[in-house]
This record gives C-alpha cells, structure tokens and sequence, in this order.
C-alpha cells in the first residue's frame, strides 16, 4: 500500500472513484437526515483553524462537583420527587 502518491487504488477501500461513488451514495441516503459524520467533523475542524480554539468552552468540574458525581453513579444522594421539590431544596 502506498502512503502516498502512488496507484489510485487502496486495499481497505477500493478505488478513489469507488470511495467518491459511495460516499455520494450515503449523502444521497441520509440527505434527509441532516449532514452525515465526516461533514460534522469537517465543520468543526475548520471552524478550529479558524479561529485557532475550540468550538466550545472545555469544562473541567471542580471537586465537589466531582464528588456529587461519583456519589450520584452510585445511587447516593439527595432525590426528589419533582422538580418543585428540587429547586425547593435549592431555595429557588
């Protein structure tokens, strides 16, 4: 197989023109559906270069945050019945 240059041809995936004629085939399909995975990815990373920073804001949760997580993965915790039940609790 050849990394690059070379035949038109590669071994997992066939022809280039193969690949363009399936890859139409799936737009065709799921045109409907809104754009499909590797057009997703392709915004996003455009958009990355762009502006030379993510598309959205990286949250890491603090401590406690992290804690109350962990808890809840366990079934530990506060639980309500409602969610006026909840912000009652949080006095909102």
């Amino acid at each position: 197989m050849y990394l690059s240059g070379g035949p038109s041809h590669d071994f997992y995936h066939g022809s280039r023109s193969r690949r363009r004629e399936n890859k139409a085939a799936r737009r065709q399909d799921t045109g409907r559906h809104g754009p499909v995975l590797s057009d997703a990815v392709r915004l996003l990373l455009v958009r990355v270069a762009a502006e030379k920073a993510l598309a959205f804001e990286v949250k890491v949760p603090n401590a406690a945050t992290l804690k109350a997580m962990q808890a809840a993965g366990r079934g530990k915790g506060k639980r309500f019945n409602s969610a006026d039940a909840r912000f009652e609790d949080l006095g909102i």
